[in-house]
């Protein structure tokens, strides 16, 4: 676990980051969605409930601190993509696609882990990550498809393309994660949708 976390906590680009580069200049309804998905990874303007911080202190419990060179190259490169996506305004409806792909499968994934970490017996307050993403990403994914991308695609149909093609590239990307953590903790076998 401490290892599948150290991956994770270094692919992790920052959401709230990532929703921050991409609104610049959205149209109006997209961009108000994006705020309040925004404001709810900010803790809603209160300090222990911003979500990046959350990462931080479980990864603390963990004395994780990974560094490029002890991640495996596709936890770097799931990171790097979502930066690159969201940093670069000809790719803004790109990362639009990959982060609605993350809001549509982080529920299912951080249920999993935070019942792993559960079982390990650790305290509710370092998993809170993992715990507040698999309840709040349901609604955030809802909104997010409602909001953001039906008002993108009604507004101009071309839109659909790099939204679908950066939903894609996420997923492989993700995909490319899990393959190898199953393969660098012996469960190559095993066949995950958790991705």
């Amino acid at each position: 676990m401490k290892w599948f976390l150290f991956q994770e906590v270094a692919g992790e680009a920052g959401f709230e980051d990532l929703l921050a580069m991409t609104q610049v200049k959205m149209p109006v309804q997209a961009k108000l969605e994006m705020a309040r998905n925004f404001w709810d990874e900010m803790g809603r303007g209160s300090e222990k409930g911003m979500h990046g911080p959350m990462i931080e202190r479980l990864a603390g419990f963990f004395l994780l601190s990974p560094a490029p060179e002890t991640v495996v190259p596709e936890a770097l490169a799931l990171g790097n993509t979502m930066i690159a996506l969201a940093r670069h305004r000809r790719y803004a409806f790109h990362s639009i696609g990959a982060l609605g792909v993350i809001e549509m499968t982080a529920p299912g994934r951080a249920a999993l882990v935070n019942a792993a970490l559960r079982r390990l017996r650790i305290p509710a307050k370092k998993r809170l990550y993992f715990a507040v993403h698999a309840v709040l990403d349901v609604k955030h994914s809802e909104a997010w498809n409602a909001e953001v991308l039906h008002s993108l695609v009604a507004e101009d149909p071309r839109r659909a393309r790099a939204i679908g093609e950066g939903a894609v590239i996420r997923l492989w990307h993700g995909a490319r994660c899990f393959e190898r953590y199953r393969c660098e903790l012996g469960l190559a076998f095993i066949q995950s949708e958790a991705a």
